[in-house]
């Protein structure tokens, strides 16, 4: 709504603007008084007008919304994308918390079981031997992580029963690897006149299976 008025004391005209196009409503101010708190007023320089009294006088434009223009712009699009990224996000956050409840139950029972396992060698074995026993075990893994990278090479990658079968065999005495048992290092400090073996043959029952038959 465009309303045109002066300071010459002269009629007021109201226009309803749309695009290019502008309908003359009526003459007085006639917008919505509720978007009057929207109103912007414009001075139009190139028009001037003189009074009864020979003084010059300036013409103003004011422009108000309307019902139709607010409509316009009106939307539930803005609701919609907000409840839709709500949902979103709280789907990821369900999503992430079920996730790390499920690792850190994972890790409490691998702590429980290291925790029994540690306590089983503690029982079993003195401080100085349990530790032994732990950084050989430690050594063992960290070799066999080291041996998976590069699984092709000469006395890598082999079944457990074809090694055991392979080192068994007088003809092949087998290779480096494969002899790493007559490497490792004693565990005890003093053992005279003793004879403590704790031994765990790496797929005996497969390979026994095979020469019973």
């Amino acid at each position: 709504m465009a309303v045109i008025n002066n300071t010459c004391g002269e009629a007021t005209y109201s226009y309803m603007v749309t695009g290019m196009d502008a309908e003359f409503m009526d003459v007085g101010d006639v917008h919505d008084a509720r978007f009057s708190d929207r109103e912007v007023v414009t001075p139009i320089k190139h028009i001037q007008g003189v009074t009864a009294e020979g003084e010059a006088c300036e013409f103003f434009l004011h422009t108000y919304p309307t019902v139709e223009f607010r409509e316009s712009y009106a939307s539930d699009q803005p609701i919609i994308f907000t409840v839709i990224v709500a949902i979103a996000f709280s789907f990821t956050g369900l999503f992430f918390l079920f996730y790390v409840r499920i690792v850190q139950r994972r890790q409490a029972k691998v702590m429980a079981t290291a925790a029994r396992t540690n306590a089983i060698v503690t029982s079993l074995f003195p401080s100085n031997v349990r530790d032994r026993i732990m950084k050989d075990a430690e050594d063992a893994v960290n070799d066999k992580e080291t041996r998976d990278l590069v699984p092709f090479l000469p006395g890598m990658g082999e079944a457990p029963k074809t090694k055991l079968k392979t080192f068994l065999d007088d003809e092949n005495p087998g290779t480096e690897d494969q002899l790493v048992m007559f490497k490792t290092k004693p565990i005890a400090d003093l053992f005279p006149e003793t004879t403590v073996m704790f031994a765990d043959l790496v797929g005996f029952t497969a390979w026994s299976y095979v020469y019973d038959c």
